[in-house]
């Protein structure tokens, strides 16, 4: 399903984060180009190498953490269910997180829509990985994560 303006939510609960995971709501571009020309919308992501670390005690949002504008929660986001929502329109994108029915801006203000690839529909994918470049697990014999894991 093609996605294009509105307000997104996700409900989910993320496993504990440990090396080698990085759990993700994310939206990649239908446009024509490819990844990551067709832009990327990241709604939630967290993950033990970049999100999991001081100063981001949140693990809420990977962009949010790169603004330095995180939501720091009273208890961990892990192994319980939160909300993440997006609102979107042509002209700006608002992120939140509802935590036990507050919800909460991940950002200090809304971020601009410049980027002709965020006027496109896009795809809504949950993806929990294990191993990989945006973890601190390369190979498979550095992933430390007790497997199996769901989100």
């Amino acid at each position: 399903m093609q996605v294009q303006y509105g307000m997104i939510e996700v409900g989910l609960a993320a496993p504990n984060l440990a090396a080698g995971l990085w759990s993700a709501a994310w939206m990649p571009g239908t446009s024509a180009q490819t990844w990551p020309r067709n832009g990327e919308i990241d709604i939630m992501g967290q993950g033990h190498k970049a999100a999991c670390v001081p100063g981001n005690e949140s693990r809420a949002a990977w962009t949010a953490w790169q603004n330095k504008s995180y939501v720091v929660t009273a208890a961990s986001l892990a192994k319980r269910f939160v909300k993440y929502r997006l609102y979107w329109t042509d002209a700006e994108m608002l992120f939140t997180i509802i935590d036990n029915g507050v919800e909460r801006d991940l950002y200090n203000a809304t971020l601009p829509v410049n980027p002709s690839a965020l006027w496109s529909p896009f795809y809504l994918l949950l993806n929990l990985a294990v191993g990989g470049n945006s973890t601190d697990a390369a190979t498979a014999a550095q992933v430390m994560a007790p497997r199996p894991r769901t989100m």
